[in-house]
C-alpha cells in the first residue's frame, strides 16, 4: 500500500494546499481515460521506489528501458515525467525541460499532473536564467490551465524582475499579494525591489513600512526605509527609523553607528550625534582613530560642550604625527582663557610641526598672548617676535609688541612714582621737626 502511494504521489504531484487559486475560463481539457498494464504498473512502482531509495542510477536504467517497448501514451508520459525529475536530480536542467515538454506534447496526464509540469517547464526555464523562455511557459500554462496559484503569478512577476520589465513585474507581484491571506516576505521584497528600481520612492516607503511593522527585528529594513525618507526629504523620519533601530539593538556595527552620527550631525542634532559616536568609541564598535576622535571633538565644540571637546581632541592628537590638534586645543583652551594650558598645547603644536604656515604664525601669536598674560614677559616677547616672521599674523604680532611694551613703561613709571612718593613721605616728618 505505501508503494502505491509513494507511486501516486510522485504521479500527481499535488499543489500546495495552502496556495490561494484563481478560477480560469480557459477551456476545460479532456483526457482519455488510459491506465498502465498490469505489467508496466509493476515496472513503474519498481523504479519508482528505486527513486524513493535514491538508487537514481538503476531507476533511470529501468525507465530508460521502458521506452523502448511499446508503450500507450499515458505510460509514456508517467515515464518521461519521471526521468524528467530524474533529470532535474543530476542537476541537467536542459534535459528535464526536453522531457517535460514531450510530457506536455503526449497530452496524457490528469489535469493536475499536466498543468503541474508545465509550470515545472516555465521553472526550470527560471533556474537555467532563460527568462524570455520561462514567460513564455508561464504564459502557455496560464492559458491552458483550470486554476493560478498565488505562488505562480510570484514566479511570473521575478521572471519579469530578472528581465528588467519592472512594471510587469510589480503588475504581478501585486497580483500575487492581493490574492494570498498571507503574503511571504520574500514578495514584498519584490514589491519593493519594482518600486525602488522605477522611482517610486513613496510606495517603496509604504513597503519598507510594512516590513518593519511585521519583521521589526531586520535591520536592513529599517536602514532602507531611513535612506527612502531620505530620499523623499522627510528628514526627521529618516532620523526617527534609524535610530530607532538603534534602540532596538540593531545597529550592531561601524558602518551602522557612523550612518546615525552622521546624519544627527546633518540635521544639527550635534548633541545626540556626539553620544552615538562616543558610545561607539567607547564600546570598540567605532575604531579608535585619529579620525573618529576628531570628528566627535569637532561635534562636542559645535555641541558647546567643551570639556567633551578638549578630551576628544587630545585622544584624537595622541594618535596624530602633526600639530593640527594641539593648536585646536590651544584655540579652545584661548576661548576658556586657560592661559597655562593654552601655552602647553600651543608648544606641542609647535615641537610636532606639520602645520601650516597660517597656523604656525598664529601658534607663535597665541603663544605670546599666554605668556604675557602668565606674566612671562621675556618668553612672550620671543615668541611674539617669532609670529612677526609671518605676514599674515605681522601686525597683531606688532601691535603686541607694543602694547607689552607699552604696559612695561606704564609699569615702570608707575612704580618710579610710587618710590617719589614714597621719599615724600619720609621726608616730611624730619622737615617738620627741623622748623620745631
Amino acid at each position: 500500500m505505501k508503494k502505491i502511494l509513494l507511486f501516486l504521489v510522485l504521479l500527481l504531484t499535488a499543489w500546495p494546499l495552502l496556495a490561494a487559486v484563481e478560477k480560469t475560463s480557459n477551456p476545460k481539457r479532456e483526457v482519455k481515460g488510459l491506465l498502465p498494464s498490469p505489467e508496466n504498473y509493476k515496472k513503474l512502482e519498481k523504479y519508482s521506489q528505486f527513486m524513493a531509495d535514491e538508487k537514481y542510477a538503476e531507476a533511470k536504467a529501468g525507465f530508460e528501458s521502458m521506452l523502448q517497448r511499446k508503450l500507450n501514451n499515458y505510460e509514456r508520459a508517467v515515464v518521461l515525467q519521471y526521468l524528467g525529475y530524474l533529470a532535474m536530480q543530476e542537476d541537467k536542467p536542459q534535459a528535464a525541460i526536453k522531457y517535460f515538454k514531450e510530457v506536455v506534447k503526449l497530452n496524457s496526464l490528469p489535469n493536475r499532473t499536466h498543468f503541474n509540469v508545465m509550470s515545472n517547464i516555465a521553472r526550470m526555464y527560471m533556474a537555467t536564467g532563460q527568462y524570455r523562455k520561462a514567460v513564455q511557459a508561464w504564459q502557455d500554462y496560464f492559458n491552458a490551465t483550470d486554476e493560478i496559484r498565488d505562488s505562480d503569478y510570484a514566479l511570473l512577476a521575478n521572471t519579469y524582475v530578472q528581465l528588467e520589465d519592472f512594471k510587469k513585474g510589480q503588475q504581478y507581484i501585486k497580483k500575487a499579494i492581493a490574492m494570498s491571506d498571507k503574503p511571504p516576505e520574500s514578495w514584498y521584497q519584490l514589491l519593493l525591489i519594482t518600486h525602488q528600481q522605477l522611482g517610486e520612492f513613496r510606495q517603496a516607503a509604504k513597503v519598507l513600512e510594512y516590513l518593519v511593522q511585521n519583521y521589526p527585528h531586520k535591520k536592513n529594513y529599517w536602514k532602507q526605509l531611513s535612506q527612502t525618507y531620505f530620499a523623499l526629504k522627510q528628514d526627521q523620519k529618516a532620523l526617527a527609523a534609524l535610530d530607532l533601530a538603534n534602540l532596538n539593538g540593531l545597529l550592531t556595527t561601524q558602518q551602522d553607528l557612523l550612518q546615525l552620527f552622521k546624519l544627527y550631525a546633518y540635521l544639527d542634532v550635534p548633541y545626540k550625534a556626539g553620544k552615538v559616536l562616543e558610545g561607539g568609541l567607547k564600546s570598540g564598535v567605532i575604531e579608535s582613530t585619529k579620525k573618529h576622535w576628531k570628528d566627535l571633538g569637532a561635534t562636542w565644540y559645535q555641541a558647546q560642550e567643551l570639556q567633551k571637546a578638549l578630551a576628544a581632541f587630545k585622544k584624537a592628537a595622541e594618535l596624530s604625527d602633526d600639530g593640527e590638534l594641539d593648536f585646536q586645543i590651544a584655540n579652545i583652551y584661548v576661548g576658556l582663557e586657560d592661559w597655562a594650558s593654552a601655552r602647553t598645547a600651543l608648544k606641542a603644536a609647535l615641537q610636532k610641526g606639520g602645520l601650516k604656515d597660517r597656523d604656525v604664525g598664529n601658534s607663535w601669536l597665541l603663544l605670546g598672548m599666554a605668556e604675557n598674560y602668565l606674566g612671562n614677559e621675556t618668553a612672550a616677547r620671543k615668541a611674539l617676535e617669532n609670529a612677526k616672521k609671518f605676514p599674515k599674523v605681522r601686525n597683531n604680532a606688532v601691535q603686541w609688541l607694543k602694547h607689552i611694551e607699552q604696559t612695561r613703561l606704564t609699569k615702570a613709571k608707575l612704580q618710579e612714582s610710587e618710590s617719589a612718593n614714597l621719599n615724600d613721605a619720609t621726608q616730611q616728618p624730619s622737615e617738620a621737626t627741623a622748623e620745631g
